[in-house]
């Protein structure tokens, strides 16, 4: 007699114990959305600066994914205006020249101007004293000569005034103008006045939302931004850069010489990052603007 093999039936749970652990693999679009944050953070701190060629097999090897995750994050950098992609030569970092810069900053002004009025008539004594803080901590920050603390607190009370206008859109659209800029220039704060005066500005703004003003809240908004616009433009004509014709290299005028360095820069590792910020020192981090 033939002897058979019994097979116990434990059913479909027991099997699922009995799997090893596995790691979940990450869905291609979590994979385009780390592409995307990592690649505009290079560009908006200038670590792949303006006009660099974007080679998507390239960067693809240095995030550790596959092509289709860097080009669909290039193609939503592009919409964003951070690249351009030029035809049969491909993807580059886009360049703003002056009155690329102007224009942002024509927007930007009319923006914030409407920021601030909404912040005026939505705020709250809760918010003021909020931003009476990061003020208060402005002023610290300008006292005790640290370019870090003063940038980090500025763009922490414009983006509270954002939150306290309570329109997702208008600072979405307003963060995506930031960014474009901020590929051209890192800082404002080491232009002489711009320290005292962002606070002498920031604090009027302020003092009108307080007073539920807001026609005044926009007007001292509009006549920030308007200042900051002045002193970026004056700064970007003493060192102007325009694109050779065809894209994808740099030049510069009165201003320190040197082309734009490799066709591909390496989007930076943590070390890397780690040692940028121990060497930035009194000029700031690049790509961190002053507003």
């Amino acid at each position: 007699m033939t002897r058979g093999w019994v097979i116990e039936d434990k059913g479909p749970d027991a099997l699922r114990e009995e799997l090893p652990a596995l790691v979940a693999v990450e869905p291609p679009l979590r994979l385009a959305a780390r592409a995307y944050t990592a690649l505009r953070a290079a560009i908006t701190a200038r670590e792949l600066g303006a006009g660099r060629k974007l080679s998507v097999p390239a960067l693809a090897r240095q995030l550790n994914v596959s092509r289709t995750p860097v080009a669909e994050a290039l193609a939503r950098l592009e919409q964003e205006g951070l690249v351009v992609t030029v035809p049969n030569r491909g993807p580059f970092v886009a360049f703003l020249g002056a009155d690329d810069v102007r224009e942002i900053y024509e927007v930007r002004e009319v923006l914030e101007g409407l920021v601030a009025r909404l912040a005026a008539l939505r705020a709250d004594g809760r918010e003021g004293a909020r931003l009476r803080g990061l003020l208060g901590a402005q002023d610290r920050a300008l006292h005790s000569g640290s370019v870090d603390a003063i940038m980090r607190v500025d763009m922490e009370f414009h983006r509270r005034l954002r939150v306290v206008a309570g329109n997702r859109r208008l600072a979405k659209v307003l963060q995506t103008l930031q960014d474009q800029v901020r590929t051209v220039f890192a800082t404002s704060i080491t232009i002489p006045g711009r320290r005292e005066g962002a606070l002498a500005e920031h604090r009027e703004i302020l003092a009108s939302i307080e007073r539920r003003d807001p026609d005044a809240a926009e007007r001292a908004a509009r006549t920030h931004i308007s200042q900051v616009r002045a002193a970026v433009l004056a700064r970007l004509a003493s060192t102007t850069r325009v694109p050779a014709k065809g894209g994808g290299r740099v030049t510069r005028r009165r201003g320190a010489g040197g082309g734009p360095g490799p066709a591909t820069a390496p989007v930076p590792t943590g070390a890397a990052k780690r040692r940028k910020r121990r060497t930035a020192g009194s000029r700031g981090r690049a790509g961190d603007l002053l507003s």
